[in-house]
């Protein structure tokens, strides 16, 4: 696969064989940042017979990225924990919405939701995440024969000039399945704001938990600037997501 990543660009992410031995760290997690990349730009399913990947963030990125544990208890007794970063909003939920947390860095707008859903497709699961997670993966790969337009037909209608990135069914994070979907596109909520022209990525995380689906949603309004960091701060925080 071929994405177009220039001699330079390696330097940048690997740095130079001469390093050294006190930079070792920071090469390792540059590395890191670049199997982030072919990880999102890369993959757009895996079959549930497959192996699941462990993305199950360590000390090491969590400790970079400066991040700090965050809870948000459901009414139905359910406890999401995720970490995130230190200086930010907390607002408050509403509807289905159960927190929204935001910051800015260079004036670009970074948001996580945490959403619930509970339905007569839900309820019968259980707490059976990992049979959810294979149906929906029966559904993509046999019903929808991996094609991603399919899943542009049930995004909001807000979205507006929408390019699917990936849609992956094989992910496990602190022993718990889940879906990722990823995407570029136009929030047309956010006309005549100072954000309207911004381009919008979106990484979420799909799972099932006590008779409930959970969506944690991470959106950046920012175009694909510095992208390599930013991916790497986004799988990272994924990587922390825990349900009790």
């Amino acid at each position: 696969m071929n994405l177009g990543l220039t001699e330079e660009f390696y330097k940048i992410l690997i740095g130079s064989k001469n390093e050294p031995k006190c930079e070792q760290k920071k090469l390792i997690l540059n590395m890191k940042k670049l199997i982030f990349i072919l990880l999102f730009f890369g993959c757009d399913s895996s079959s549930h017979n497959s192996k699941y990947v462990d993305e199950t963030s360590i000390t090491d990125q969590i400790q970079y990225y400066n991040l700090s544990e965050r809870k948000v208890r459901d009414d139905n007794g359910t406890i999401i924990e995720v970490k995130v970063p230190r200086d930010i909003e907390v607002i408050e939920g509403w509807d289905n919405t159960l927190i929204q947390y935001e910051w800015f860095t260079n004036n670009n707008r970074n948001i996580i939701s945490i959403d619930k859903l509970e339905t007569s497709n839900t309820t019968p699961y259980l707490n059976n995440d990992k049979q959810y997670n294979d149906d929906m993966s029966e559904v993509w790969l046999n019903s929808w024969k991996k094609n991603l337009n399919e899943i542009k037909n049930i995004l909001p209608p807000f979205y507006k000039d929408v390019q699917m990135i990936s849609f992956q069914t094989d992910i496990k994070i602190n022993s718990k399945y889940f879906v990722r979907r990823q995407l570029y596109c136009k929030d047309s909520r956010l006309v005549n704001t100072k954000h309207e022209n911004k381009q919008l990525i979106e990484v979420q995380y799909i799972t099932l938990f006590n008779k409930r689906k959970y969506t944690i949603t991470y959106r950046y309004y920012g175009g694909d600037k510095g992208i390599g960091d930013l991916i790497s701060m986004i799988y990272t925080i994924g990587g922390t997501i825990k349900f009790i």
